[in-house]
């Protein structure tokens, strides 16, 4: 069944629902093939829908972790989801696309794939989308 939310709001949660968020005005859609966003949502690829920070509003804040210096991601200490992935010094906040409950169909088409030098032998790639062996601007 097609959501249909009010006035272009996004709505999102994790499983267990005690992380809920809303946002608005998503930017692009990013597949990310790099093997942490594999290993926290246990598939080929992790989509992300890109918002500006101002743009979300967190009803429950979510637990944080970094692996890296140059990145922090979020996600729900009860269940487990992955909420989102966010860039230090970056204004954009990546949301996993599978967190969203309303307003999907307001997501943008997917606009890159990155990382893709560490995506497995057995995953394609979507046709027609730029692909990036590292982030967007490493090449």
């Amino acid at each position: 069944m097609a959501s249909e939310p009010s006035s272009g709001r996004i709505t999102g949660s994790c499983a267990c629902g005690r992380v809920r968020f809303s946002a608005t005005n998503p930017e692009a859609t990013v597949h990310c093939y790099c093997t942490t966003c594999r290993k926290t949502s246990g598939a080929a690829y992790l989509p992300f829908a890109h918002f500006r920070e101002d743009n979300i509003r967190w009803e429950n804040e979510p637990d944080k972790w970094a692996k890296s210096d140059n990145a922090t991601r979020a996600y729900c200490a009860t269940c487990g989801s992955c909420i989102s992935m966010s860039y230090h010094g970056d204004p954009e906040i990546g949301i996993a696309v599978g967190c969203i409950d309303e307003g999907v169909d307001l997501i943008n088409p997917v606009k890159m794939c990155i990382y893709v030098r560490e995506k497995p032998a057995w995953a394609q790639l979507p046709q027609g989308v730029p692909a990036f062996d590292g982030g967007s601007t490493e090449g």
